[in-house]
């Protein structure tokens, strides 16, 4: 994610200055790290495919989908690629204008339960499920898959934490939400976090 956030950074043109250890992203020590950084990311990501059924990772280079529910807002057409569905894809537009006018997740769980909206399996919404929503970068456009740890160390399906590496297909789907605004919910969320994490501390920081 980190890799993620200065890959952003650089496309807006932000230079980032660390005050307490002297990182600048302008400095042409930090781009030979990033460079390194970089190299073994790739390398790691090619492991990655080489352990990937070769039918599925075809299928994946197509950014077809490959089995279970699709995401919510999308439908899945016969040959298998992904279809922005009207009727669903409007409670993910919902949640991220909520969430981007600064609304809590209690709020957004009460407007969606008051508009009778459920998730894909009929239930209504957790928190837990809008986290989901809004980390997921298929609403951007990107084809995810092979995203998340199938079990733990323990044998345990672990679903919500992410690997190291996965595919990844910029415009790889119809968009329901643009980038600009999805890069706009990762910031708030990485805020949030923050700001719950001092509050929950031993000490508290102003």
């Amino acid at each position: 994610e980190e890799l993620e956030d200065l890959t952003f950074f650089e496309k807006q043109n932000i230079r980032l200055i660390a005050v307490t250890d002297g990182t600048d992203t302008a400095s042409k020590s930090y781009n030979k790290l990033i460079t390194t950084v970089k190299a073994a990311v790739a390398e790691e990501y090619s492991e990655t495919l080489s352990k990937i059924p070769a039918a599925q990772l075809e299928s994946a280079k197509q950014c077809r989908h490959l089995g279970g529910l699709p995401p919510l807002g999308y439908r899945v057409n016969e040959v298998g690629l992904y279809e922005i569905d009207e009727n669903t894809a409007r409670i993910i537009r919902d949640i991220f204008q909520l969430y981007l006018r600064g609304m809590g997740y209690d709020y957004i769980q009460k407007s969606l339960k008051q508009k009778g909206y459920q998730t894909a399996n009929g239930n209504d919404f957790s928190k837990s499920a809008i986290n989901s929503i809004l980390k997921n970068q298929k609403y951007m456009g990107t084809y995810v898959y092979d995203r998340t740890e199938s079990k733990d160390s323990e044998g345990r399906r672990n679903s919500h934490k992410e690997k190291a590496q996965y595919i990844q297909i910029s415009n790889g789907m119809p968009a329901i939400i643009s980038e600009k605004d999805f890069q706009k919910a990762q910031v708030t969320m990485r805020k949030n976090a923050t700001k719950q994490t001092h509050r929950t501390g031993k000490n508290y920081y102003a």
